[in-house]
């Protein structure tokens, strides 16, 4: 269920080119603007009677598999790991301010984890930050591939760390 006004706005951000994940609704919530006609028109508009709708300049998948419409759409996760560690789905935040892209990782095992990493940046320079002592360093050995920049990490036993991309890698 959901409000008629937020089904409005909704679709007017998916005819604005948004991609929208999500189940049809089949019905509003509460009986403030309650338009069963509207509603019915505006849902049947935006989903279609598909797992996949194109509206406007955007889509709507009804469909929850997230990551075959991440696949069928060409968007790479912003962050993959691979290496010999006992923690299959290592946790990161990432978080964008203005050009520089900030993950955080921390370890919750008592054991040293190393992996290697690969993130959704290109043409930036890897910095690695100590959250407990503030010191850093530029990472020295990295790889530019298809998907973004892949560096080696190790993680010490609950430890934590920063890495940051903010200045361009000269060419």
């Amino acid at each position: 269920a959901v409000s008629l006004r937020l089904l409005k706005k909704l679709r007017g951000l998916v005819e604005q080119g948004m991609i929208l994940v999500g189940a049809k609704p089949e019905r509003s919530t509460g009986l403030t603007d309650y338009k069963d006609e509207e509603f019915k028109k505006i849902v049947e508009e935006t989903w279609g009677n598909s797992k996949e709708n194109a509206f406007g300049k955007g889509k709507v998948f009804s469909s929850i598999d997230l990551a075959s419409i991440l696949k069928q759409l060409n968007i790479v996760p912003d962050f993959q790991c691979s290496g010999d560690f006992r923690r299959p789905n290592i946790s990161f935040i990432h978080r964008k301010i203005n050009d520089t892209d900030i993950y955080f990782f921390s370890n919750p095992l008592s054991s040293y984890e190393q992996l290697v990493a690969t993130f959704r940046v290109k043409n930036k320079m890897p910095e690695l930050w100590n959250p407990d002592t503030g010191s850093s360093i530029q990472v020295g050995m990295f790889e530019n591939a298809e998907e973004g920049i892949r560096i080696p990490l190790q993680l010490d036993p609950y430890g934590s760390v920063f890495v940051i991309f903010r200045n361009k890698q000269v060419p």
